[in-house]
């Protein structure tokens, strides 16, 4: 199967000037979660698309915005690099299998692009606890999400794509006219 017609390609990379960029780059635009914008007043965000990482890697100022969004269900923890530092609990499957979608675009009038935060998911553990004779579950979860800058040789103010976030689209990378495409899967 050919997807290359249906490749939406970024805008030139961001860090072009270096003269040997080690990392491939693409602004988002767009950045949503459950379809409220997250940074309304800046027109982009540039990301790096890593395969050397494994989880996704925010800003610090959306990792804080994520966090307050998020704050009755989920906390911060260790940073984990390879599972993450945001740790939720949940009652049920159902609520895991429904968390919201970060969305963005790679360009200005751009189609969106979905992460469902359910494939963000590093681990998932049951805990049972009695309540009124009863076992009833809870779920807690591990969320591949942690602060840019706890990665080395990156900075807090791009977004990191390591593989985890990059599984969920095929990712072409042009490396003549220094551009990303993705098509999700």
């Amino acid at each position: 199967v050919s997807y290359g017609d249906e490749i939406i390609w970024s805008q030139k990379q961001t860090n072009i000037l270096v003269e040997d960029p080690l990392f491939i780059e693409a602004a988002l635009f767009h950045i949503s979660l459950c379809g409220a914008r997250l940074l309304p007043t800046t027109s982009f965000t540039p990301a790096q698309f890593v395969t050397s990482h494994n989880i996704l890697g925010l800003t610090d100022e959306l990792y804080d915005i994520f966090m307050s969004l998020m704050e009755d269900t989920c906390d911060s923890v260790e940073t984990d690099l390879i599972r993450g530092s945001i740790a939720c609990i949940y009652d049920s499957i159902e609520e895991i299998d429904n968390l919201p979608s970060f969305t963005f675009s790679l360009s200005e009038e751009g189609s969106l692009f979905r992460i469902p935060l359910s494939k963000l998911i590093t681990s998932q553990v049951e805990l049972p606890s009695v309540r009124d004779g009863g076992v009833e579950l809870q779920y807690r979860i591990t969320l591949g999400i942690v602060r840019s800058g706890s990665f080395s040789y990156h900075t807090s103010d791009k977004i990191i794509f390591g593989m985890l976030p990059m599984e969920l689209f095929y990712v072409a990378i042009n490396t003549d006219e220094h551009r990303i495409g993705l098509y999700q899967n």
